[in-house]
């Protein structure tokens, strides 16, 4: 039946190499435990193991709990990204993957970034209001994930704690989406996303409505420097 065929997507087996399961994974028994087909046919090293350095281990809390505005918040750098809201509350990542030259002298050294300074441009649908997960943001949610980062990570050894922007983070959870940088179109939720949204602020406004969909993007922030 149906709901027997959900009770036992609970009981995926776990790959002991790669670490992975889900939905039709196939394993094979062995006396270390089971591992999947793909681990299982690579004789000469597993390539999606911990011996080849491609098994994160358990996500930290701190960083578990971060909604994306917060991500952004404490990341040296930030890249450019497409990001759609697709009907049903889901996203979807759409478009090509650029790499551009840039002077990696000028990543951000204090962290976390002060919140008017994020490169998001958001694009929603003309009357569409609502308060959004990713946009909520907590002080101390940021602030641990910080400190973690600044122990734990060898590339955040010498970041260090920006206390003006600190301040301006709200001390409870807060929707913060009105202090970003958002246009509005009169979009259908049908239609696809094709091309990325110009900046408004160089770009003609009448232009940016006839977008095809509406979408968040990432700007990249990596010129940008914190200063206390």
């Amino acid at each position: 039946s149906f709901r027997l065929r959900l009770d036992n997507l609970a009981n995926m087996p776990l790959c002991t190499v790669c670490k992975e399961a889900y939905p039709g994974i196939k394993v094979k028994l062995t006396a270390t435990g089971p591992i999947c087909t793909r681990c299982y046919s690579e004789r000469n090293g597993h390539h999606f193991s911990s011996w080849n350095n491609m098994d994160p281990g358990v996500q930290p809390h701190v960083l578990g709990v971060l909604t994306q505005v917060e991500e952004m918040l404490i990341a040296r750098v930030n890249p450019i990204m497409q990001v759609s809201h697709a009907r049903g509350g889901q996203y979807k990542y759409r478009g090509h993957t650029i790499t551009f030259p840039q002077d990696i002298t000028l990543i951000a050294a204090y962290l976390p970034r002060r919140v008017r300074d994020l490169d998001i441009l958001i694009v929603r649908r003309h009357g569409s209001h609502s308060k959004h997960y990713d946009y909520l943001v907590k002080r101390s949610h940021v602030l641990d994930a910080l400190r973690y980062k600044i122990c734990n990570d060898r590339y955040y050894k010498d970041v260090q704690l920006c206390n003006i922007a600190i301040s301006e983070l709200p001390e409870e959870e807060m929707d913060i989406s009105q202090s970003l940088q958002f246009v509005e179109s009169n979009i259908d939720d049908n239609q696809n996303v094709e091309h990325f949204v110009e900046d408004p602020t160089t770009s003609n406004f009448e232009e940016l409505q006839q977008q095809p969909s509406s979408f968040a993007i990432r700007m990249g922030n990596t010129r940008r420097e914190m200063e206390e």
